[in-house]
């Protein structure tokens, strides 16, 4: 017998499948069930974002009633798995779940890829690894790194060269070739997150702001200096340094996040004050 996955009430499927063969999706109103799931690890943000109804996103769960095990997903990022790894058959039925509703759902949100954030844990990664592996799965480690304000305020400022300047910018929470999609509510396809670029000349060479994964004073940060010619000349610095002090101002708490061979980026964050706190796996599939 084929798993399934079934939205919200188990009596909504008209023939029986045993729960323990079934993973199911949770309504946007029980989120709130698997909030114990996600407690206590700084880098479930993004979980929580979707949990707390800040970002567009989907849960899966073992039971609805009494969930052991849940998938939350951010739309348009990343999925993380958490809850009793041994409690029941839910890391089983992860290809099932990825055909009838990743892989499809992704490609209609404009992406090819998927990744799912689990502990740095054997009871995990053993599991997700063998359920996973006629999809290839890429493992990879990231690091969570949290601000320190003291440093930051010891870290040294870059002066401005000529010609270059920091200005405070909105960016889209969602991509634009998602915006569309009926997958995305509507209350999220024009709401933004805040951040500052470096310009050059007016054109703008780094940018650092929020993702959008953002719950009460935390957000996650991202930074970018797309042009190869602009690394490595301090322009993600001087944004960086704008969003950390603005934060600080405002009572905000960024959060960063990075591949663990990731070094320019680990280097900028530290140099800013950020030190390291959590490690975890990540499973990135293509498609």
């Amino acid at each position: 017998m084929g798993y399934q996955v079934r939205y919200g009430d188990p009596a909504a499927s008209g023939c029986h499948v045993p729960d323990q063969e079934m993973i199911q999706e949770l309504k946007p109103s029980q989120f709130h069930r698997v909030s114990r799931l996600f407690e206590g690890v700084r880098h479930h943000l993004p979980a929580n974002a979707v949990l707390n109804r800040d970002f567009p996103g989907r849960v899966f769960v073992d039971d609805p009633d009494e969930p052991r095990v849940a998938v939350a997903w951010a739309l348009t990022r990343w999925a993380y798995i958490s809850g009793d790894a041994e409690a029941s058959s839910f890391v089983e039925m992860l290809p099932d779940l990825m055909d009838r509703i990743i892989v499809p759902n992704s490609l209609e949100l404009g992406q090819r890829w998927f990744e799912l954030y689990c502990e740095d844990d054997p009871l995990w990664t053993t599991r997700i690894e063998f359920v996973l592996s006629r999809y290839h799965p890429e493992r990879h480690y990231e690091l969570l790194l949290v601000l320190d304000p003291w440093r930051f305020r010891r870290s040294a400022v870059l002066p401005l060269p000529p010609g270059v300047r920091v200005e405070r910018v909105e960016i889209p929470i969602i991509p634009q070739q998602a915006r569309h999609s009926l997958l995305i509510e509507k209350e999220y396809r024009t709401r933004t997150a805040f951040g500052f670029a470096c310009l050059l000349n007016d054109s703008r060479v780094a940018l650092c702001g929020s993702n959008g994964l953002a719950t009460g004073r935390e957000f996650m940060v991202d930074v970018e200096t797309p042009d190869p010619r602009h690394r490595r000349k301090g322009y993600a610095n001087v944004a960086s340094h704008a969003l950390v002090a603005d934060s600080i101002r405002r009572g905000y708490v960024p959060l960063w996040e990075a591949l663990e061979d990731n070094l320019a980026s680990l280097r900028l964050a530290r140099g800013l004050g950020f030190a390291d706190q959590e490690r975890y796996t990540v499973y990135r599939v293509e498609f």
